[in-house]
């Protein structure tokens, strides 16, 4: 391979379009080269933005044991290809194998060659599968043509249509795991984000650069580009079995929101903007499947009991006089070690929040002991409900009193 020389044009991959000027003939194939030609330069456009969940889309379960189903709600992603892939209405995926085999089974993205495309797996034994959708394309209508010996190809169509498609890929759960169903969702959500690696055990690795690059956050991105494709966009973890059907729906363990790629995504050190859409993403997740236990006994539950990991911060909410159900502070933190509530101001809670995406999640059986706030607005309101902060105690002390801000019996003051 011979070198390039500076100050001289470097073609090789670049876009290559049509140039038009009056008299010239065009082909079918001309005008499909300018369509590729733009179709790219959003795909660079979407590169640059960088990809999952813009908004919508969200997971829930629906269906029956027999024959489960998922609603998808109307939405938009872009894959890691670049591509934008809308769903423009809500749908009820089906998870179950249909009767027969589908016809016309869209291509996954336009100009491809007519033919069925790969959809996945169905649920058809127990375990944890993620649910993607991806773009795809369809015709429509019959395009007349003229030197073929019959109009019958199935290619020739009159239009392209611009579409989805959902797929499910099953995850690599131990058996192990899955018998541990008071634990499962806590469990696959630790293997989603990638709680066991830690990229500063070993920054500088076995390795010189640039063949040293980051391990995989977890079992999702372990999947790239394998078992799943880069125009794949994963929207939700589902636990199914055949007894009880789908066990949960968990969006925050697969979702994240649309983050740009930079030039530090190829360092081992977690100080991109993908490590502060996971950090997010870890909050989420605890919080929505807090809600759903809300759903039970919230009083008489204890974290240990369903969660091997706790966040480095989350909102947990009390019993209120207003009849509204809540979690027991001396319950749910049983058997752990905790400090407080320690009563703050509420304008400290964002800062708060946005420094924990910093913070690795808390392994439980380590004993590690955590904070617990209170915003001084909470606990002097007769109508809101109230909660507390937990707060991983890695984390710096939030609690310092400011005589600046002082208010009777609602400050720190030692």
């Amino acid at each position: 391979m011979s070198a390039t020389r500076v100050n001289t044009p470097f073609f090789d991959g670049g876009l290559t379009s049509i140039k038009f000027f009056n008299g010239r003939l065009l082909s079918g194939d001309d005008l499909s080269t300018e369509q590729t030609a733009n179709i790219q330069a959003r795909e660079r456009l979407g590169l640059a933005l960088g990809d999952g969940v813009v908004n919508g889309l969200e997971v829930t379960a629906s269906g029956s044991a027999t024959q489960p189903t998922v609603t998808v709600q109307s939405g938009l992603a872009f894959n890691r290809s670049g591509d934008a892939v809308q769903l423009a209405n809500t749908v009820d995926v089906g998870l179950y194998a249909p009767a027969a085999p589908a016809a016309n089974i869209p291509s996954p993205s336009p100009f491809t060659p007519c033919g069925p495309a790969d959809l996945g797996v169905y649920l058809s034994t127990a375990g944890v599968y993620l649910l993607t959708i991806a773009p795809a394309s369809g015709t429509q209508g019959r395009a007349p043509v003229l030197g073929l010996a019959d109009g019958s190809d199935k290619c020739n169509a009159k239009y392209l249509l611009e579409g989805v498609q959902f797929r499910l890929a099953q995850l690599p759960i131990a058996a192990s795991d899955l018998a541990n169903t008071a634990q499962l969702r806590n469990i696959v959500a630790a293997r989603c984000f990638g709680f066991t690696v830690d990229p500063l055990i070993d920054p500088f690795g076995t390795l010189p650069p640039p063949q040293r690059t980051p391990a995989p956050q977890g079992i999702i991105e372990a999947l790239w580009p394998d078992t799943l494709s880069l125009d794949e966009v994963p929207l939700a973890v589902v636990s199914w079995t055949a007894n009880a059907g789908i066990t949960f729906v968990d969006m925050w363990s697969a979702r994240r929101r649309l983050s740009r790629s930079d030039a530090a995504d190829d360092t081992v050190l977690p100080i991109t903007r993908r490590d502060v859409a996971r950090g997010e993403a870890i909050l989420l997740q605890f919080q929505d499947q807090l809600q759903s236990i809300l759903a039970g006994s919230p009083a008489s539950f204890s974290a240990t009991s369903a969660f091997k990991y706790l966040p480095p911060l989350g909102l947990l909410p009390l019993p209120s006089t207003a009849s509204r159900v809540g979690f027991s502070q001396a319950t749910f933190f049983q058997g752990l070690t905790v400090t407080g509530p320690i009563d703050i101001e509420g304008a400290r809670a964002e800062a708060m929040i946005r420094e924990s995406f910093r913070y690795p999640p808390v392994d439980l059986s380590t004993g590690e002991m955590f904070w617990t706030f209170q915003t001084r607005q909470n606990a002097q309101s007769s109508t809101a409900r109230p909660y507390l902060f937990f707060v991983t105690g890695q984390m710096p002390y939030f609690g310092e009193a400011r005589y600046d801000v002082a208010r009777f019996d609602y400050a720190a003051w030692t």
